[in-house]
């Protein structure tokens, strides 16, 4: 006898019972089958709608941990990340350089063109920022036009050079116009502020801290400084004022 197996509302499959005597389904054994077909079909139900939920928590996840405007992992994910970041340069005894980085000009793409083109900029932007880092190395969208890059696996004695060579690649991503609507382009800066583990602080807190006072440092000499980035580690003695965005 055969009977189908239901599946979400469509025949899935049809389970066959054979027998090597004739006249042995009665009826009593034809609806023992039919109940099993049954069961199977609600277990293979609930596993979809389990698989269905699994996936909508992941996507969930995700989407709660990324920047909606830029697809940027997100403040959240950079507090979840940075720990890890952490421990891995501790267990190998390398340095994480972490930065804070603010446009210099975005105020005036918004004025000039509105919201909507300064969030096209921001996207490009993000988009241009991923491709040029390197794959050991990870950027964060804080919100507004603030973004966080944290480069890991660096020589501790060598740091400050290793980073200064990513830093040069990393601002061309702003050395081109951005096309903000369909008839013009805008051009913003990068101002950086970096600050280094273990050199510049063994926490989270302590270094994003650093960073921030280095970028505003950078910001407030913006006319007279030499490069678009700035140490903490150069910071003077007494620079205690941070930037709160």
């Amino acid at each position: 006898m055969c009977t189908p197996i239901w599946r979400d509302g469509q025949i899935w499959a049809i389970m066959t019972f054979v027998s090597p005597q004739a006249q042995v389904f009665d009826e009593h054994s034809i609806a023992l089958c039919k109940r099993v077909a049954s069961l199977l079909g609600h277990a293979l139900d609930k596993l979809d709608v389990k698989q269905r939920i699994e996936c909508l928590q992941e996507q969930e996840a995700q989407r709660a941990r990324h920047d909606v405007l830029t697809g940027l992992p997100n403040r959240l994910a950079l507090t979840e990340y940075l720990p890890q970041a952490l421990a891995r340069a501790q267990r190998h005894g390398t340095s994480v350089a972490v930065g804070l980085i603010d446009l210099d000009g975005f105020k005036h793409v918004n004025d000039t063109y509105g919201h909507e083109a300064g969030d096209r900029l921001l996207q490009q932007l993000g988009q241009s920022l991923q491709a040029l880092l390197r794959q050991t190395d990870y950027v964060a969208r804080l919100g507004g036009d603030e973004f966080v890059v944290v480069f890991e696996g660096l020589t501790t004695t060598q740091a400050t050079e290793q980073v200064e060579i990513v830093l040069n690649t990393l601002h061309t991503a702003v050395e081109k116009p951005f096309a903000v609507t369909p008839e013009a382009s805008a051009t913003v800066g990068m101002t950086l502020g970096l600050a280094l583990y273990p050199q510049d602080g063994g926490d989270i807190e302590h270094l994003l801290k650093r960073a921030d006072m280095a970028m505003y440092h950078a910001k407030q000499n913006k006319k007279t400084r030499e490069k678009w980035w700035f140490l903490a580690n150069d910071l003077a003695d007494g620079t205690s004022d941070s930037h709160v965005s």
